[in-house]
């Protein structure tokens, strides 16, 4: 990741952290959001690349998750690339450890020009290990953090699914 991409998941980890940076005098409800993951098919040593969705209720301009999947079957990250309606966000991300991959979507300005609604956000790619086991498995988001334009947060809801290995 380079240093303007650390700097700006930096940022939105401390707005997150310190409850945003909003305000305009009144209460307003926080938005909501939810993640989802897919269900696919695979089989071993097969590269894929998978949309991640995002519901929400009003305009972001940033999130941060990490995909968690087992490290048997996706130990790390290819390559991520913004899709849908959040062509115009930079993406970002690292992997933290087999089976964990850290995902960033942001708006370099901070504008919340992810709009309101439903669909595909993140394209992430990878590769099934050679020794994946057949059978299902957990294809998972935790730790996720979606913000307005003022730094607000959302209440997210995360939706798992499955990668489905065939042998």
């Amino acid at each position: 990741m380079t240093a303007p991409r650390v700097a700006a998941a930096v940022a939105l980890g401390l707005l997150a952290a310190c409850g945003g940076g909003g305000g305009g005098g009144g209460v307003e409800p926080r938005g909501t959001a939810t993640l989802t993951a897919p269900t696919f098919v695979t089989a071993p040593e097969v590269r894929e690349s998978v949309d991640l969705e995002l519901t929400s209720d009003r305009a972001a301009s940033a999130l941060q998750v990490d995909l968690v999947a087992d490290p048997a079957v996706i130990p790390s990250a290819a390559g991520i690339v913004s899709a849908g309606r959040a062509t115009d966000l930079e993406p970002a991300f690292q992997n933290v450890a087999p089976g964990r991959i850290r995902l960033v979507l942001f708006d370099p300005g901070g504008a919340p020009t992810l709009p309101a609604g439903q669909g595909p956000v993140l394209r992430v790619s990878f590769r099934v290990t050679g020794t994946a086991p057949a059978g299902s498995s957990a294809l998972g988001f935790e730790d996720p953090i979606v913000v307005d334009g003022d730094g607000e947060t959302f209440d997210v809801t995360v939706v798992a699914g499955e990668v489905i290995v065939q042998r």
